[in-house]
């Protein structure tokens, strides 16, 4: 899970060094990150729920709602991304089941550290809550009835939990591409404690699709239930 980029300092000679970083989500398809929501004592990077990222430029219809802010990188991640519901609970809702989608419902902006904004614009209507990321581990995992099943509940990576078929729709087809699932996040659970307000995702699962490099290349999200 981990990529390199060469970089050519040029001063009085030319020095060559390789900078590495991690994904936060594994690159194995095998092997997912799971996370969950935490009470939030101080102020962190990457969160769900209360006000938007300060500072952030980013272009919303009125009445764009803020999700959540994600690492793109392990460890002290140096980018991350935000993520906004950018349209009415009613149109959202339309895209339930319909495939993978590619339009400006689900706004995605990267973006450096950033504290939360003390204006409610934007807002998200949730409680404040940090993510609390667990280790790496295997995304397909055995069920309660013994079966093999992919890994269910908020993560990093791997496959699709699909609600409905057995895969779910257009998710292979993106992996092919060179997708990957960067993030999906799940109904909370009581191990995310007590998450109060307008859940933006109904009951049913958001999943998010990309690949580096992400400031070029456009997002696939779906929402299923």
């Amino acid at each position: 899970m981990r990529f390199a980029r060469n970089c050519l300092l040029k001063n009085n000679f030319e020095r060559e060094f390789t900078l590495t970083e991690n994904f936060i989500y594994p690159l194995d398809l095998k092997q997912s990150r799971p996370f969950h929501f935490v009470e939030e004592s101080t102020p962190v990077d990457v969160r769900i729920g209360g006000n938007m990222p300060d500072g952030l430029s980013v272009r919303l219809h009125e009445g764009a709602r803020y999700f959540g802010t994600f690492p793109i990188y392990d460890e002290i991640s140096r980018l991350y991304f935000s993520i906004f519901i950018n349209c009415s609970f009613a149109n959202f809702i339309k895209a339930l089941n319909r495939g993978f989608q590619t339009d400006d419902r689900i706004v995605v902006a990267i973006h450096e550290s950033l504290p939360r904004s003390t204006s409610a614009k934007y807002g998200s209507g949730l409680s404040q809550h940090a993510i609390h990321i667990d280790a790496v581990g295997a995304d397909l995992i055995q069920s309660d009835t013994g079966e093999t099943v992919v890994r269910e509940g908020h993560k990093f990576g791997g496959s699709p939990y699909s609600i409905q078929k057995p895969v779910l729709p257009g998710s292979e087809a993106l992996f092919l591409k060179g997708y990957k699932q960067v993030l999906q996040v799940d109904f909370p659970s009581p191990s995310d404690g007590r998450v109060s307000g307008s859940w933006p995702f109904g009951d049913g699962i958001f999943n998010l699709f990309w690949k580096d490099p992400f400031e070029k290349e456009h997002y696939h999200w779906y929402l299923q239930g």
